[in-house]
Parts: C-alpha cells; sequence; structure tokens
C-alpha cells in the first residue's frame, strides 16, 4: 500500500521489498493492473537491497514500512545495515499495528502465537506455499532430534522451548 501510496504522490523513484517472493510478485502485479506499479520490485532481504541499490547506482533519501519491524530477527543487525543504503541523509519510517500496551491486540497476537507454536493449521486461500502449516514446536521437534538422536524426551522438549523464536540456524547452534 505504501509503495502504491508513493507512487499516486509522485514521490520519484519507488523501490518495493518484500523478503517473500510470491509477495512482491503480487505486489508487482496489482500495481501493474491498477496502472501504479513500483519501479523496482526486490525480493529479499536487507542484504539484497544494498545489493540491489549498488548494482543500479541507486542512493535511497527515504525507507517506508508498516507492519515490518516486529518479524526482523535480528533487529540490531538491520539498523546497522540501514546506514549502507544511502550516502545522504536517509529518512526512516517504521509503524507497526502490534501494539503490545493494547490488550485487544495483545491478547489476538498471544492466542495466534500459541496457535502456529502448538497446533497444526490447514493451508486456506491467502496461505503461501512456503507458509509453515505444522505447528512450529513440531518443526523444531524435529530438527532437535535429527541433530541429536540420543537426547531423551525431556532434553527435546526443553531445547524446543529454550528456542522458541529462534531461526533454523540458531537452533541448530542451540542444539549442539
Amino acid at each position: 500500500m505504501l509503495s502504491l501510496l508513493a507512487k499516486e504522490c509522485n514521490i520519484g523513484t519507488v523501490i518495493y521489498n518484500d523478503i517473500y517472493d510470491v509477495s512482491a510478485r503480487d505486489a508487482e502485479l496489482i500495481g501493474k493492473a491498477i496502472g501504479e506499479q513500483a519501479d523496482y520490485y526486490i525480493p529479499g532481504d536487507i542484504d539484497e537491497v544494498i545489493d540491489f541499490l549498488k548494482n543500479n547506482s541507486i542512493n535511497c533519501n527515504a525507507i517506508a514500512n508498516y507492519d515490518v519491524i516486529e518479524h526482523i530477527y535480528d533487529i540490531e543487525e538491520f539498523l546497522k545495515k540501514i546506514s549502507l543504503i544511502s550516502n545522504n541523509n536517509l529518512k526512516v519510517f517504521f509503524s507497526s499495528g502490534a501494539n503490545p500496551y493494547n490488550p485487544f491486540i495483545k491478547r489476538k497476537l498471544i492466542k495466534y502465537h500459541q496457535m502456529c507454536e502448538l497446533v497444526d493449521r490447514e493451508q486456506l486461500f491467502g496461505d503461501k506455499k512456503r507458509d509453515l502449516l505444522e505447528a512450529y514446536s513440531k518443526i523444531r521437534s524435529k530438527l532437535i532430534k535429527s541433530l541429536n538422536p540420543d537426547l531423551s524426551e525431556d532434553q527435546v522438549a526443553y531445547l524446543v522451548t529454550a528456542t522458541r523464536g529462534m531461526v533454523e540456524s540458531d537452533i541448530k547452534k542451540s542444539s549442539k
């Protein structure tokens, strides 16, 4: 939505980025369909954006996003890399509806996170092929057991809990 708004406001060069390649392609299709597509669509993380900008000699002067910051795994590393996006003054706008001080939102998010952690889900319209449908705790349990087949069930259960919220590479480090 922000890239569409930016194009509508004649902001200048607009770059849409999403870590999910499917979402980047969908955004491009929507932009083409309504005649307000971004100038560039970059699938990938911050490193892919930095590489794209350098390879195309583009100097970015603003970043805007909504409901992204809460999904960034290593926020400190991400913020360090943002400085590589521009040689000038960079304006950065991050906003999120995931407000932990709003009791309604907090209850809703906790319920959703608990469901993802503990319950297998069925594929629904709008789910991406890369979306995990198996309970996250079950996925971590299988990974930990495959790395350490000699662990007891109690040890596996402990590691499943201790590695909640970690990416696979950090789970592997924690399970050695």
